[in-house]
């Protein structure tokens, strides 16, 4: 899986972060003399569904971030515990296997 700097999900979150805000400045100055009646309902439930939509998807965003940061973590701690057996084994290997003795053409410790 290639890493990416910048997910579309998040693209798409930034997106509605944009337009809500958008709509919250263009409804409170530029539209606010337009908006009568039912327009003015319509106009800001859109824009509080396009917010909603991007908190929904930052929530989203951070579950799923927690979910991969939980799998890594798991894969680091098998990880280490595979390590940390590979080097009890090594080194009781080394405790189980004779050392040459200078009977045998071993060198002789000075």
């Amino acid at each position: 899986m290639a890493a990416r700097i910048f997910p579309p999900r998040r693209s798409y979150g930034l997106l509605c972060l944009i337009l809500g805000a958008s709509m919250l400045i263009w409804g409170q100055t530029l539209l606010a003399s337009r908006l009568h009646g039912k327009t003015y309902i319509i106009y800001w439930t859109l824009c509080f569904l396009v917010t909603s939509l991007a908190l929904i998807l930052a929530l989203w965003e951070t579950r799923r971030l927690r979910i991969q940061l939980q799998e890594e973590e798991k894969a680091l701690f098998r990880e280490m515990v595979r390590q940390i057996e590979l080097a009890r084994r090594e080194k009781e290997a080394r405790q189980d296997s004779p050392e040459p003795s200078p009977e045998k053409g071993g060198k002789e410790r000075q």
